[in-house]
């Protein structure tokens, strides 16, 4: 948003995303008009009798959940337009 000097936006965030637009909403709730979330199981409790421990590597509240600075290289690797 800054580098697009958007002052307000609506946010759409889908998967694990979605975790970073709700961030964005609470942490910097002026810049955000609307939000959307979509197929965001990191943002729900875990099942009953199946916690944290249980769920498996790369699902949602898994260990291996990408922390905001992880989600924002692979953004950047793979939204670039290098040669």
């Amino acid at each position: 948003m800054d580098a697009l000097r958007l002052p307000k936006a609506h946010l759409v965030g889908h998967s694990q995303s979605g975790r970073i637009a709700v961030r964005l909403a609470l942490e910097h709730g002026e810049r955000v008009s609307r939000i959307v979330v979509l197929g965001t199981g990191s943002l729900l409790p875990p099942l009953p009798g199946r916690g944290k421990s249980g769920a498996a590597e790369g699902e949602d509240g898994g260990a291996a959940e990408p922390t905001l600075a992880e989600t924002r290289r692979l953004l950047e690797e793979t939204s670039s337009t290098g040669p």
